[in-house]
């Protein structure tokens, strides 16, 4: 039985201030490095066998402070960056913003953007890499949108329900496990108790 434990990123101060961040990155708020003082010491609980951090700063910080002492764990995955804002990166979370722009809800995108099937698309592939890993004991470091689309997928939600309604707060947890029949069962959705 593979386990897999899920945890978005510490909150930064453009999460705080609602500011799309997409690619970008800057430092996390004072909340943030609270919850992530908590989240380490409730991590410090479990022995991974490996670590699949999103490659954005705000990702590689919160894995590399958690697991200080297990670096060597720490693999980057492009695969569970955070869905590209483009030319909307740093400018304030609007729906007006992404009502905007052309075509449906799932296939719109700003210039320079990802949209969410594109999004979903790689949480696809993500869901295909986790079958093939060998390591059973895996945490992932990721983005709220990115694990919105990934949650909603394995959940068989669609992308409007997926980003509408379901959460996943900073610095939570969610576990899933995976059978040997490739099937992924939610154990924990959202977990905060430990903040």
């Amino acid at each position: 039985m593979k386990r897999i434990i899920f945890t978005r990123h510490a909150e930064t101060i453009e999460n705080r201030t609602g500011i799309l961040q997409g690619n970008n990155h800057t430092d996390f708020s004072e909340e943030g490095r609270a919850n992530l003082r908590k989240l380490k010491k409730e991590l410090d609980k479990y022995d991974f066998q490996l670590a699949l951090s999103s490659d954005l700063p705000r990702c590689l910080k919160t894995a590399n402070y958690i697991l200080h002492q297990r670096k060597g764990i720490i693999r980057t995955e492009p695969l569970v960056r955070e869905k590209s804002s483009g030319r909307f990166a740093g400018r304030a979370t609007n729906q007006e913003l992404w009502k905007s722009l052309r075509g449906s809800f799932e296939r719109r995108k700003p210039l320079g953007g990802e949209s969410l099937l594109e999004t979903r698309r790689r949480a696809e592939k993500f869901a295909k890499l986790l079958l093939k890993l060998p390591e059973d004991r895996i945490l992932v470091i990721s983005h709220g949108g990115f694990l919105k689309v990934l949650f909603g997928m394995l959940l068989g939600k669609g992308l409007r329900e997926s980003i509408f309604n379901l959460y996943v707060d900073h610095c939570s947890l969610t576990f899933l496990e995976l059978s040997g029949e490739g099937k992924f069962e939610f154990k924990e959705f959202n977990e905060t108790k430990h903040l």
